[in-house]
């Protein structure tokens, strides 16, 4: 009985350091090997935007709890809602990711993942759109002559992301189809090379992609977007850096982001974001499958242990 006893406590023994052992991996994004990272640009306040501008004349920025308008079907508190109802300024929330009060972080230099929700309240059927854009630090958004990439939801239902085209080196687009337009809440996933050199290779949504530097994918609900034999897709899109050449430098990395309507005189867009998270490390994909098969490697060490020291 008493070595029963001994063996019922050792295998508790190794379970619990199995345990705690797999706390400390889910605890820096489930990864066994490299540490992750994630920014919270928005989900339940505007912290990190260190301008806003907004005014009483039609369009606004701003958060409010699901039981008071904007009413969302996000569930999880606040939701940021910007609209732009009125021919003046358009509607601008921005702010650094390398700035003090984000936590002085170093710019993106390499792969990053963007992960937004979104909801479209628009009631018009147009092309005017709240974007969101990524530039070097200190450069304004407002502008996408300064910016890496711009993301654009538009108010008919319609999600456009700008790139250069190879072939001919202009700024094109890449859409979702009007016919088809996105209705109801929707998850949009950016997953982006912000190196100057060398590829960058990912699964995700059981998709397996090589993205060339400088370049980036978008998935709407898990569907990759820019899935075309197009060789401009084959390697992701490119950042639209014939448009901005002269104002965005990519070796500088990416500091500047935010959310803004397309410009002073449009109207229409009306939007609800939540949870849009900047991801960087091993949570950009993170590998819950290998976390499983480190379990089970654990459990089976452990028993051997248990079996040895009984011997």
């Amino acid at each position: 009985m008493k070595q029963k006893e001994r063996m019922k406590n050792m295998k508790k023994l190794h379970i619990i350091r199995i345990t705690r052992t797999l706390a400390a991996m889910a605890f820096v994004g489930g990864s066994l090997t490299a540490s992750a990272d994630v920014f919270d640009i928005f989900t339940e306040d505007l912290s990190a935007f260190d301008e806003k501008i907004e005014d009483n004349s039609g369009f606004e920025a701003f958060f409010g709890n699901d039981v008071v308008p904007p009413v969302t079907v996000f569930n999880d508190g606040n939701a940021l809602h910007m609209f732009d109802l009125a021919p003046f300024e358009k509607p601008e929330v921005r702010g650094e990711y390398t700035s003090a009060a984000n936590g002085s972080n170093a710019p993106l230099t390499g792969p990053f993942r963007i992960d937004f929700q979104s909801i479209n309240q628009s009631t018009n059927d147009s092309s005017k759109a709240i974007r969101f854009r990524m530039a070097n630090a200190g450069l304004s958004i407002s502008s996408e002559s300064r910016s890496a990439f711009s993301l654009s939801f538009q108010a008919d239902g319609d999600f456009t992301a700008k790139y250069s085209g190879i072939a001919d080196g202009n700024a094109s687009d890449v859409d979702t189809l009007n016919s088809d337009p996105l209705v109801g809440a929707q998850s949009i996933s950016m997953i982006a090379n912000g190196a100057t050199a060398g590829t960058y290779a990912y699964n995700v949504f059981g998709v397996a992609r090589v993205l060339d530097p400088l370049h980036y994918d978008i998935y709407i609900n898990g569907v990759l977007l820019n899935d075309s034999p197009d060789a401009d897709f084959a390697n992701g899109m490119q950042f639209h850096t014939e448009k901005s050449a002269g104002n965005y430098d990519p070796a500088l990395g990416l500091s500047q982001f935010g959310l803004l309507g397309s410009s002073d005189s449009d109207v229409d867009p009306n939007y609800l974001f939540d949870n849009i998270l900047l991801k960087t490390g091993a949570d950009i994909i993170p590998e819950p499958s290998i976390l499983g098969l480190a379990l089970v490697g654990m459990l089976v060490v452990a028993g051997r242990r248990v079996r040895c020291s009984n011997r």
